[in-house]
């Protein structure tokens, strides 16, 4: 089990590096004046994001536990906290982690009510 997990959180990092540019640049298209400056490539903002939003929706599908889902995407989260609270990033980045908790949530209900005749 910990090594399925590990497998899925190592997928949700490259999902986020993959994601990263259209996240990025979906971000600063419309809040241009709220981006910090990107550091080389992939930009930070657009990974972190889709590093919320994948790691808190696999990696609590595959623990089937919503906790650990939210323990992986809390280091993030939580730096953007620190960076700053009147920050859209801040606010996007938590926005993101309850939409994926709320996905892997969800996602489980539905199998189960279809599975079940």
């Amino acid at each position: 089990m910990k090594l399925k997990i590990i497998l899925f959180f190592v997928l949700s990092l490259v999902l986020a590096v993959l994601v990263a540019p259209f996240i990025q640049s979906l971000f600063e298209s419309q809040y241009a004046s709220y981006s910090i400056a990107s550091i080389g490539t992939p930009p930070l903002e657009g990974f972190f994001l889709g590093y919320i939003l994948f790691s808190s929706v696999l990696i609590s599908l595959v623990a089937r536990n919503l906790k650990a889902g939210f323990v992986v995407a809390l280091p993030i989260v939580l730096l953007a906290f620190f960076r700053a609270v009147f920050d859209l990033f801040f606010w996007l980045s938590l926005l993101l982690l309850a939409l994926g908790l709320g996905l892997a949530w969800v996602i489980p209900l539905i199998k189960n009510r279809l599975s079940k005749p």
